[in-house]
């Protein structure tokens, strides 16, 4: 009887699962628009960005890319951002979070024409950060 009532539990988990499967996949028909939405609103994110950046807000600067990075991660956008945002705490002389950052485009994006920058700006970071002789 018990061994029973485990084949009925697991015919019921099994599915249960098929109907999720089933409806998740029906629910795949709107995710070109979503996608489209959320590339946009990443965009204009990013445009803000830029623009604080621009007007040297750094506080501003990091807190969007920041967002940016941690919401996209493998956007177009991210590699950018993350060099964007060490840029911005650079600037904002906070030597240590900003070579994390550089580090952490040199690690995500070894590709990146932005690595070897990244590399030199890090030593930079760590060259304000040490004691003056």
């Amino acid at each position: 009887m018990n061994k029973q009532n485990n084949n009925s539990l697991r015919s019921i988990k099994l599915l249960s699962a098929f109907c999720f499967c089933i409806w998740l996949s029906s629910c795949a028909g709107s995710k070109p628009a979503a996608q489209t939405d959320v590339k946009n609103i990443l965009e204009s994110r990013f445009a803000e960005g830029k623009e604080a950046y621009a007007k040297e807000d750094w506080l501003e600067a990091i807190r969007i890319f920041d967002e940016i990075r941690l919401q996209a991660p493998t956007s177009s956008y991210a590699i950018e951002a993350t060099y964007l945002e060490a840029m911005s705490r650079y600037y904002a002389e906070t030597f240590i979070s900003a070579a994390v950052d550089f580090r952490a485009v040199r690690r995500n994006y070894p590709t990146s024409t932005l690595a070897a920058r990244a590399q030199f700006m890090e030593g930079e970071s760590y060259s304000r950060l040490s004691p003056r002789a």
